[in-house]
């Protein structure tokens, strides 16, 4: 299944977002303790059911993708240290695991977050020896798994019956697509298979695909665990991506829909005590612990994950609204750590370190994955030309060769509703440039070189032959609202 929308590369944003972005990267990832997220693989430091495993690859994730966007030769280096440090965790047989032991109780789930890395490592640098490793620790984990008679769906936290194993998933699909080999295609079919399968106790089985068509409501599917569950949709969407299976988007959409409309409050995220809750109709509640960050974090992914694949606009609202409030309100103002959760009522708390080892939380780590995603769909290819969902100042690409494109913004968005774009690139065939505009907006204008254009909620596609110098401007309504809580 093709893309409807590819992923660009801005050059810089600036503004308010570009301000987070700066300080995430300068003192939070750049300046991170990795070294002590690596010593947890090789000491083994889960063997007793820990979960130090899962943040070297968080960590990693998030620090690809936020050198991707400031790539510099120190940078680059940072992370091969990185690389080279969790692979002197690796077996000669190819396991790689921070457990003594298979399958304690967040091992794949740790296991999964190094796969990541590994297959995001090797995206960007093309550095074969991580992929090799990578696929000789996905190959040890089928051969103990599919290979040996364990299903996933049995392993890990059975509080969460098998989700946070389950989210194994997404890399190894990356994983068949960097690589074409069948057995890691084959292994993600099982993989699905399992979840309709009657549990290990003779119960019913997860059922993801199966209740969210159905229009099962969210907190009511396999286990409420936002993270989790949200996490195993991530590798949904990139087995329809690899299969083209029209069945498993509506299933991802359907869900995603379906959590939108019961949990999403109105800064964009949910959760209470990271459990959904039917969060959207009880923001104005005194709920425990609300919103976690991991809970935003992966939310906004799974929406960048749809956008890619539907090319809908309301998934780039979503992730709009996730950023400019949850994301960035959960951030301290240096970069350098995160609330734990962010009630609508209150004061948002730094987190606590959860593993003293590594020094950090689960939403330290996660919150910049969802940031440094930014830059990737700020400005998106389609088949036509391009898409513009953020609007911030600074210099946007996406594209290449003769079918870049780079616009410049100028504004101050979202204190006010005037943004200017300046065309410096554009293919020389006519071509579409789509603005978003926003289903907030209750009205929108839009000129071309000073000459009106038709706008409506949605994309505003201006097709035409474009030519460095021209300028787009957009008006978008920012007057302040009150709006009634849902329930």
């Amino acid at each position: 299944m093709k893309d409807v929308l590819t992923d660009g590369l801005a050059q810089h944003i600036g503004g308010w977002i570009g301000r987070d972005l700066d300080a995430c990267l300068e003192n939070g990832l750049l300046a991170a303790d990795w070294q002590r997220c690596a010593q947890a693989w090789q000491q083994k430091l889960d063997s007793d059911g820990a979960f130090h495993g899962e943040f070297w690859g968080k960590w990693f994730t998030g620090a690809v993708q936020g050198v991707r966007y400031r790539d510099t030769p120190e940078n680059r280096a940072l992370l091969q240290n990185a690389v080279d440090a969790l692979l002197e965790a690796q077996q000669p047989d190819g396991r790689l695991s921070a457990s003594e032991s298979d399958f304690t109780t967040w091992d794949l789930w740790g296991r999964k977050y190094a796969l990541l890395g590994l297959a995001a490592w090797y995206a960007f640098s093309g550095d074969a020896a991580a992929l090799q490793a990578a696929c000789r620790a996905l190959d040890d984990i089928i051969a103990h798994t599919a290979g040996a008679g364990v299903r996933v769906c049995d392993t890990g936290l059975r509080a969460l019956r098998g989700l946070s194993s389950c989210s194994l998933l997404q890399p190894v699909v990356q994983l068949y697509l960097l690589t074409e080999k069948e057995a890691y295609l084959d292994f993600a079919k099982t993989l699905v298979a399992e979840w309709s399968e009657p549990a290990a106790d003779g119960g019913r089985g997860l059922c993801l695909l199966e209740d969210a068509l159905a229009g099962v409501p969210p907190v009511n599917i396999a286990a409420p665990k936002g993270y989790e569950v949200m996490s195993c949709w991530e590798g949904v969407c990139e087995l329809a991506r690899a299969t083209g299976d029209e069945t498993l988007l509506r299933a991802a959409v359907a869900y995603t829909e379906a959590v939108m409309e019961r949990e999403v409050m109105i800064t964009g995220s949910s959760s209470s005590a990271e459990l959904w809750c039917e969060g959207r109709f009880r923001q104005t509640q005194l709920l425990e612990a609300p919103m976690e960050t991991c809970v935003t974090a992966t939310h906004m992914k799974l929406c960048h994950q749809l956008l890619r694949l539907t090319g809908e606009v309301r998934w780039a609202d979503a992730l709009e609204i996730s950023l400019f409030n949850a994301l960035s309100g959960a951030m301290r103002a240096d970069g350098g750590w995160w609330a734990y959760f962010s009630p609508l009522l209150g004061q948002r708390v730094p987190s606590q370190v959860q593993l003293p080892f590594v020094g950090s939380s689960c939403c330290v780590v996660n919150g910049p994955r969802a940031l440094t995603e930014v830059p990737l769909w700020a400005l998106m290819s389609r088949a036509d030309g391009c898409a513009l969902n953020l609007y911030q100042p600074g210099i946007y690409r996406c594209g290449e060769g003769e079918n870049l494109w780079q616009l410049r913004q100028r504004t101050e968005y979202p204190a006010r509703g005037e943004i200017c774009i300046t065309v410096e690139a554009a293919p020389a065939q006519e071509s579409v440039l789509a603005l978003r505009i926003p289903a907030w907006s209750k009205t929108a204008r839009v000129w071309v070189n000073g000459s009106e254009q038709p706008a409506a909620c949605g994309w505003c596609e201006l097709r035409r032959r474009w030519n460095a110098g021209d300028e787009v401007r957009l008006e978008l309504d920012v007057t302040v609202r009150t709006v009634s809580a849902p329930g």
